[in-house]
């Protein structure tokens, strides 16, 4: 009995270390082929310095500490090349394949369990951000273990699941500020529950956790204040749009849609989105309707209702406490930051998968569910849809000659990235409004996400430099400009 008993245990362990290889594989694959684009290199900027010095930079960001204290230690320890740097994101985003695995079974059972974790391993979206220097992949595993930590105190009502939840939702908020938004959807399920009648007594520990969390956050709570007061005066992010709720969807869904830039996605993104949140609403409902007379007939350890209350208030609420919030003017709305609901979309799409009874069914709408980001990867991999720094500096070094060029950037951050891939064993740089006359034969400007108001190239032509040469690649452009006159001097500002 013990082996028929253990054997689907081990069927299910083996199939579930398939799957977190072929994330990781999915994962490292090409780590290195593509420069820093300008949000990751911002990153090293803020883990370069001391640890204690560092955080007057970050304060002066507008993120919290904890992705950049890990990043701090960890290019000291193996350096900031690009496929080390980025493996820092590739850990948490494989990790957290084995935990929405381990969620999922906790919900729904073991097949949904193995069915999330392949959503999970094969999503484009993230394995995207598993292969990018910023804080997203250690977001979303954070508010996995979160959920997962509150539902287990929620079952069994151990004091180490509570301190564990606090533990997580605590580094939640010292990693992102959308953060908040996820204890918002917490504090309705939870509370839902208790009114309910159902595990009354479980929402008093929860609120001392919360407290905890609170307490913990505090000491931030000033920085924050800081940087939130500086976002409100000047930040890119702007008003969503009015179909945002419902692109949302298809974002964590993995098609090619707002996320990647692709903006012919936007004219079908809406009716899809609508499509694929209508398919899984009705499928759950109906699912919940069914079973929810007795726990016992889900295979999860909660019943159906209480498992599907959890996901929803997951998925719905962070972005539509965002949205509201836009619409006071409170630009916090951007689809990247609603990666924390991602999820749990996967873990509803697994459980409807998994409820199907006819295995050519189950194995036809999950080939559906990963069909959107399998026939994207071969683009994902080959295009180079980062900045072109590294194709930069390549196409200067050839051809630049130290004792009669000279640099031009058209913003310090520009310098700092080109510096970083350009192998020049020295060169000179003129500010773009300079104080001196200079007599270089040859100015090489480089500029990146220069906008329609840039007039870089025109101040060149004034210096009487004409411009003959130019390389523009993904949001970077380099410019050469050879002088007509016999001396250039500096214009007025």
């Amino acid at each position: 009995m013990a082996n028929q008993t253990g054997d689907p245990e081990r069927r299910a362990s083996l199939a579930l270390l398939v799957v977190l290889l072929a994330a990781a594989a999915l994962r490292l694959i090409g780590l290195d082929h593509q420069s820093y684009w300008i949000d990751e290199y911002a990153s090293l900027v803020m883990a370069y310095d001391g640890l204690f010095s560092g955080f007057e930079k970050i304060r002066g960001d507008v993120h919290p500490p904890l992705y950049f204290s890990l990043l701090h230690f960890w290019i000291r320890a193996f350096g900031d090349a690009e496929a080390t740097v980025r493996l820092l994101s590739v850990l948490p985003s494989v990790l957290l394949v084995a935990c929405v695995y381990r969620l999922g079974k906790k919900l729904y059972g073991t097949g949904s369990g193995l069915i999330a974790a392949i959503l999970s391993a094969t999503s484009l979206l993230q394995i995207y951000y598993a292969q990018e220097a910023r804080s997203y992949a250690w977001l979303m595993l954070f508010v996995v273990l979160s959920y997962d930590a509150l539902l287990r105190w929620q079952i069994t009502g151990r004091p180490k699941h509570l301190v564990l939840y606090a533990i997580f939702t605590t580094a939640i908020l010292y990693t992102h500020y959308f953060g908040l938004f996820v204890v918002a959807a917490q504090a309705i399920y939870v509370l839902f529950v208790a009114i309910s009648g159902y595990r009354r007594g479980r929402w008093g520990g929860w609120a001392l956790a919360l407290v905890a969390v609170a307490l913990c956050a505090s000491f931030w709570v000033p920085s924050f204040l800081d940087q939130f007061g500086r976002v409100q005066q000047n930040f890119w992010i702007g008003k969503p749009a009015s179909n945002a709720l419902l692109m949302v969807p298809t974002l964590f869904a993995s098609w090619w849609g707002p996320w990647s830039g692709n903006s012919a996605g936007g004219a079908w993104a809406a009716p899809l989105g609508a499509t694929i949140f209508a398919f899984f609403a009705i499928a759950l409902t109906a699912g919940a309707v069914g079973r929810s007379r007795s726990s016992t007939q889900n295979h999860g350890s909660v019943p159906v209702w209480e498992a599907t209350l959890m996901l929803s208030v997951w998925l719905f609420v962070p972005t539509i406490l965002a949205l509201q919030l836009s619409a006071v003017d409170i630009e916090v709305f951007s689809y990247r930051n609603t990666l924390v609901s991602a999820p749990a979309l996967l873990l509803i799409a697994a459980a409807v998968c998994a409820r199907l009874r006819h295995p050519v069914a189950r194995a036809l709408l999950l080939a559906v569910l990963v069909a959107p980001s399998l026939a994207q990867m071969p683009r994902y991999y080959e295009d180079l849809h980062k900045d072109h720094w590294r194709q930069a500096a390549a196409y200067v070094a050839p051809d630049f000659n130290p004792d009669t060029d000279a640099f031009v950037f058209d913003a310090p951050f520009v310098r700092q990235v080109f510096h970083f891939y350009a192998a020049l064993p020295r060169y000179r740089v003129i500010p773009l409004f300079p104080e001196d006359t200079f007599l270089d034969n040859r100015i090489w400007l480089v500029r990146a996400y220069a906008g329609p108001r840039s007039r870089s190239p025109e101040i060149m032509t004034e210096w009487g430099y004409d411009q003959s040469a130019r390389w523009e690649g993904k949001n970077v452009e380099v410019f050469l400009f050879t002088r007509q006159t016999p001396s250039a001097t500096a214009p007025a500002e």
